[in-house]
C-alpha cells in the first residue's frame, strides 16, 4: 500500500515547465548575421549556420508567437540551438537536455 503524501491533484507544484528558453548574447555582424553566442561568460564562435526554421504560433490570441529558430555550428563542433523572438528581438538557447 502507498502512503497517502498528503498533496493534492491539481497542485500548481506537481508541474514544474522542463526545458524552457534561456537569455542568451548573440554577437551579430553589419548584416545581421550570427557570428558568436557567450556561453558561461565566453564568447564562442559560429563556423555555420546548418539550418533556420520559423515559428509563428498563435497568432490568433493575446500572446503569440513568432519566431526564428538557427541551429548552429560552433568552432569547438557544439551544436547550440537559438532563437530570435521576432516580436521582442530577444535572444534565447533552446535547451533540449
Amino acid at each position: 500500500m502507498v502512503a497517502d503524501s498528503g498533496g493534492t491533484e491539481d497542485s500548481a507544484a506537481s508541474y514544474l515547465p522542463v526545458n524552457l528558453p534561456q537569455p542568451i548574447q548573440v554577437d551579430r555582424d553589419a548584416d545581421g548575421k550570427p557570428t558568436g553566442v557567450w556561453l558561461r561568460g565566453r564568447r564562442r564562435p559560429i563556423v555555420a549556420v546548418r539550418s533556420l526554421w520559423r515559428v509563428d504560433d498563435r497568432w490568433w490570441r493575446e500572446v503569440r508567437v513568432s519566431r526564428l529558430y538557427l541551429s548552429l555550428l560552433l568552432e569547438d563542433g557544439m551544436v547550440l540551438t537559438v532563437f530570435i523572438d521576432l516580436l521582442t528581438g530577444e535572444w534565447f538557447r533552446q535547451s533540449y537536455d
